[in-house]
């Protein structure tokens, strides 16, 4: 295994790890902390710490199959670096965004 499938191997890693700790203790969600009391108390904590922990883990896994998918389809190793890296973090985070806003109360 060459450095940068040890790279994205553990980033992948890492997003799966902060997925699981976000949903142990959502306030590690960004923003949660700076909310005011009566808004944090119209949100759903454990619902929004379990939805970003799938969401986490499902970026983390698609970034390292993303990579050996394209790696073994006959891309260099930095298109596959850029694509894991870069482009799956941000396609994951655009249904999070949409997907995170049906944890606030009315």
């Amino acid at each position: 295994m060459e450095a940068p499938d040890v790279i994205i191997c553990l980033m992948g890693l890492f997003f799966v790890l902060i997925g699981f700790l976000c949903a142990k203790y959502p306030n590690l969600i960004a923003g949660v902390n700076s909310l005011k009391p009566e808004e944090k108390a119209k949100l759903d904590l454990k619902g929004l710490g379990k939805f970003t922990r799938n969401t986490l883990c499902l970026m983390g896994l698609a970034m390292v199959g993303t990579h050996f998918l394209f790696y073994l389809g006959g891309l260099d190793k930095r298109t596959c670096l850029v694509i894991s890296t870069v482009l799956v973090p941000i396609v994951g985070l655009i249904p999070y965004f949409i997907g995170s806003q049906k944890y606030m109360r009315k």
